[in-house]
């Protein structure tokens, strides 16, 4: 009440955090990126401090804490709930029930407080349909939860993007046929094993062994956005253990395969555009915004494709200036769009392709209707 917590909280960092919070979330917000919060322990709340309410004193400071995050960026929205409790409650012989339990508690004060906040959880160490998260915890979740849980959060590292399709859709599916509610995914910690330091600084193997997963793993939430809405890649600058998960450079390697595939795709943004993609194997998006229309092509396969692009119900002489890159193991390079509209892409490859306009491009409204299997 003081001041003392805010001054704290706008000029140092947080225990264990490389950044000033107070600072770095108006600052996302400037550059376009949403901030999103992650509350940790104590943990689990219930047996958190040394007397009274252990878990009543969670909340209020929780959402004393989240007073000065909303206060530094007013547009906040994305609050998720501990972390991984699925892979160290058991030590304390707590579990699920003691999760979801508390998350309703919390949530009702912090939906009460906040109304404009999104909460989630149960950030589960792996995604929703692995072995147990599932029936012990997601679903446990998305069973006792659902009135106050806005979307569901977990980590995946090493796993398919066909296997993440798969448990979005069940995700979303399962809380709609069940609840008649609309619940999308964070996958709030990603990333993919490149085996060793050596590895890591070697451009080949990185590209192959994490850049392309990636790619794949982002054209399956690209083509999901009414299932998943946030992607997190871990971790900017730090190697996690022996996981050599950095996406910034060093000395040896200043610019890393991850650091252009970030920046190929940054052009990918604004409204969605519908696609038709006829061709097995390769990956298309398409995004408007503005005047700017920005087209995606990926062929992460092992032989080179031919890909024809076509533009389709745009007014005739509407685009006035184009450009693309292509992005390989040998790095980012300008291409030029061919006169007929045919990509011959390399193998491993993405190619981003963005035409500006005269004037704003009003795509119309329409619904595709896709059922996923997995």
């Amino acid at each position: 009440d003081k001041g003392h917590a805010r001054e704290y909280f706008r000029n140092h960092p947080a225990f264990t955090a490389r950044y000033v919070l107070g600072n770095i979330l108006p600052n996302l917000r400037k550059v376009g990126t949403r901030g999103f919060i992650y509350l940790y322990g104590p943990e689990p709340p219930a047996i958190g401090c040394d007397t009274g309410d252990c878990e009543q004193k969670w909340i209020h400071i929780s959402n004393r804490y989240l007073k000065l995050c909303v206060e530094a960026d007013p547009k906040l929205e994305y609050v998720h709930l501990f972390g991984e409790a699925n892979a160290r409650w058991f030590r304390r012989n707590a579990g699920s029930k003691d999760y979801y339990t508390f998350f309703n508690k919390w949530a009702a004060e912090t939906h009460k407080r906040y109304p404009k906040l999104k909460l989630g959880g149960p950030v589960t160490w792996g995604p929703p349909l692995r072995t147990a998260n599932w029936d012990g915890w997601c679903k446990n979740l998305l069973d006792h939860s659902h009135a106050h849980l806005d979307f569901l959060d977990w980590h995946a590292y090493n796993v398919p993007s066909a296997k993440l399709e798969s448990d979005m859709h069940t995700v979303t599916g399962y809380a709609r046929v069940r609840f008649n509610k609309w619940i999308r995914n964070a996958l709030t910690e990603t990333n993919f094993h490149v085996g060793s330091q050596e590895n890591w600084h070697d451009r080949a193997i990185h590209f192959r062994r994490r850049a392309i997963p990636m790619i794949r793993q982002s054209f399956a939430f690209l083509r999901n956005p009414d299932k998943a809405f946030s992607r997190q890649f871990h971790d900017y600058s730090a190697g996690a253990g022996g996981y050599h998960a950095r996406f910034r450079g060093d000395e040896k390697l200043p610019v890393t395969p991850m650091m252009e595939l970030f920046k190929i795709f940054k052009p990918l943004r604004g409204r969605r555009v519908l696609t038709q993609n006829p061709y097995p194997g390769i990956e298309l998006e398409a995004a408007v915004s503005g005047r700017t229309l920005c087209v995606a092509l990926a062929n992460p396969g092992k032989t080179t494709r031919k890909v024809p692009l076509t533009l389709t119900g745009l007014p005739s002489g509407q685009i006035r200036t184009s450009s693309a890159q292509l992005f390989t193991a040998s790095g980012l390079k300008p291409l030029a769009i061919p006169a007929d509209g045919i990509f011959a892409m390399p193998s491993e490859s993405l190619v981003v392709a963005v035409f500006e306009a005269g004037q704003p491009l009003e795509p119309v409204r329409t619904v595709r209707r896709w059922e996923y299997f997995g």
